[in-house]
């Protein structure tokens, strides 16, 4: 059974001792939150009849987070990986879009090839070439929204600092773009479902189901919202310093820059 010090002097000494470096010629190691502890308790050896109490209180102390800006990066960081799967998510999709491009132009020139030589048409041909033309619309409004290639009124946004460019962006994106895309894909879900049970079908003689091309607008707008997401997340992200700014684009050259360069390699081949 340890003795209790017998006056305040020995009470002093002894607390002196263990506050004192194991190696007064080096400097101590910077201590996180919880090793700084250990300088404001007093030695086990010190109060034994309080050794208990201190045990417990030391070990709560040591549970409490020490770091918050830690935490709230590392929900950050796993916030960019959700909007990382978004991203590619929309890629994916506005790729395929792309290709409905094509199969609406094919469709477009067999339909002409036939009526002209064969004098036949259909409504189903003209109707499906406009059922393409939606899907791409709405399909790729998250991939346009990814490679920020929506049309932009930058008359007073363009003279904002980066920071602010991303504020209006993140003011835009959560009191405009998901109420909008809520209002849409809430009002159009009845329609859809409405469609599906009736079997409705086009008003035109040989035309198509009608269900196909209305269940697009809420698959289309959830992609946006969900692209609104990301971006969201990549603005706060921003913000914070731990991405590069989302607004600027990387390695990618805008319709015009690529028209112009096309138009100024064929005046040097003029040229030469």
């Amino acid at each position: 059974m340890p003795t209790r010090p017998h006056s305040s002097r020995d009470y002093c000494r002894r607390a002196h001792d263990s506050f004192t470096p194991a190696h007064p010629g080096k400097p101590e190691p910077e201590s996180s939150g919880s090793d700084l502890l250990h300088l404001y308790t007093p030695s086990l050896n010190l109060f034994p009849f309080v050794t208990p109490i201190e045990i417990k209180v030391t070990n709560w102390i040591h549970a409490l987070p020490t770091n918050r800006s830690q935490k709230s990066g590392d929900v950050l960081n796993a916030l960019l990986a959700l909007s990382r799967g978004i991203d590619w998510l929309n890629e994916r999709v506005g790729r395929f879009a792309l290709w409905l491009i094509l199969a609406s132009a094919i469709i477009s020139a067999l339909n002409a090839v036939v009526r002209k030589a064969f004098d036949y048409s259909s409504n189903a041909f003209l109707e499906i070439q406009w059922y393409l033309f939606a899907a791409v619309f709405l399909l790729a409004a998250g991939y346009t929204f990814l490679h920020n290639e929506h049309v932009r009124i930058d008359v007073l946004s363009s003279k904002l600092s980066p920071r602010g460019r991303n504020w209006v962006d993140i003011i835009g994106i959560v009191f405009f773009l998901f109420p909008f895309v809520y209002e849409t894909v809430r009002l159009s879900l009845p329609t859809v479902l409405n469609a599906m049970a009736s079997g409705e079908m086009s008003s035109n003689a040989g035309g198509l189901i009608r269900w196909p091309v209305y269940i697009l607008l809420p698959i289309g707008f959830s992609l946006l919202g969900l692209q609104g997401v990301s971006e969201l997340i990549k603005r706060v992200a921003f913000l914070r310093g731990l991405i590069d700014n989302p607004l600027v684009k990387k390695n990618e050259k805008t319709a015009e820059e690529e028209l112009a360069e096309f138009v100024l390699a064929q005046k040097q081949k003029e040229a030469k």
